[in-house]
């Protein structure tokens, strides 16, 4: 029996370092009914010669000036042929087996939207692969868009067909179009929550997530409001904050408009921890109309420990900011909001270390 037919769209913009790696990722599964469309944006880079070496299994590809990620991500899944359709960035790869275990839940599942799987963050300076949801994959559509965007877009596919009913990308979208279309698919169709890990997301200095700074919050802020009708969504206060506590941001404000910055991040927290019901904002309950495929795995946060951040905290430098500042981080870490290691980071950047 032939397997549900899979659309890979990957776009890529002289990623020629990492170009080779994520078609390996696609082609070394060895899917049956594999369609891959590679939508390169003109790059100058070795990024033409990655793909030649891949043409035998690449059904089709360009290498040409587009109107962007989500123009060129439409373009290619408007020349898919597959039931199933996904786009896969090109410093994203797929885990062992992604395809075949979307494949089998499509089979299992063929009315729904949604193809849901967890996945790593992949640390490119250290190589150290953190789990992106720490317990089962769950869609709770309020979180979804009042909180944070807690699905990972390299382990998501979706139903072509619903891809069509809803439109595709927003064009005018450069950062936050995957939850977008997350929100507006889910909002008619049923998902299944794949709990299996089927890709991991790159994660360094200049992608867009790391280098949009306010353009990327602003975004943001204007997408959520739109699918909620609030001026501010708890999520969207959270990346808010986060970016503007980033080091450099705002350092010329002041002691006090950090004190009052640390104070509305904690009540954000908060706001997001009361629509999510979990400290992080990855929801722990579906809801009712979704499925689960796959067994729950236990997947748990290793324990943390606080010493580090108490040697800090004793030898801080004395100033209302630093304490702030310091409290802030302390708090989160110890809520599971920041990682120690992003704690650290941000204190060193902000004592000039």
């Amino acid at each position: 029996m032939i397997p549900p037919r899979i659309s890979v769209i990957v776009p890529s913009f002289n990623q020629g370092r990492f170009l080779g790696e994520c078609l390996e990722s696609i082609v070394g599964q060895r899917y049956p009914n594999l369609e891959l469309i590679v939508m390169d944006g003109g790059s100058t880079d070795e990024s033409v010669s990655i793909i030649e070496r891949y043409a035998g299994s690449i059904t089709y590809w360009q290498s040409e000036a587009d109107g962007g990620q989500s123009a060129a991500i439409n373009a290619g899944v408007a020349r898919a042929t597959g039931q199933i359709v996904a786009w896969l960035n090109s410093d994203d790869i797929y885990c062992a087996e992604a395809l075949w275990t979307v494949g089998r839940a499509f089979e299992q599942h063929p009315h729904c939207g949604l193809y849901i799987g967890n996945g790593f963050r992949l640390d490119e300076k250290t190589g150290a692969k953190i789990p992106f949801a720490r317990r089962r994959v769950a869609l709770n559509r309020r979180a979804l868009r009042e909180g944070v965007d807690f699905i990972l877009q390299p382990a998501t596919f979706f139903n072509r067909a619903a891809w069509v009913d809803v439109g595709g990308l927003d064009p005018d979208l450069h950062y936050c179009m995957d939850w977008d279309i997350l929100i507006r698919i889910a909002d008619r169709y049923p998902a299944v929550l794949i709990n299996e890990f089927l890709a991991q997301s790159r994660e360094y200095e200049e992608t867009k997530t790391s280098s949009g700074g306010m353009k990327r919050v602003a975004e943001i802020c204007e997408m959520a409001a739109r699918h909620t009708g609030q001026n501010m969504t708890a999520g969207a206060a959270c990346y808010l904050l986060d970016t503007m506590m980033q080091p450099g941001m705002s350092g010329h404000l002041g002691p006090a408009f950090h004190r009052l910055m640390a104070m509305a991040q904690v009540q954000a927290t908060s706001r997001l921890a009361s629509i999510s019901e979990t400290h992080d904002g990855f929801p722990d309950n579906s809801d009712p109309q979704d499925v689960t495929f796959g067994t729950v795995p236990n997947v748990v946060a290793p324990p943390r420990s606080r010493n580090p951040l108490r040697r800090l905290w004793g030898k801080r430098p004395r100033g209302l900011l630093y304490s702030a500042t310091t409290a802030l981080l302390v708090s989160l870490v110890a809520i599971g909001v920041v990682s120690e290691t992003e704690a650290m980071k941000r204190l060193h950047a902000r004592r000039g270390l």
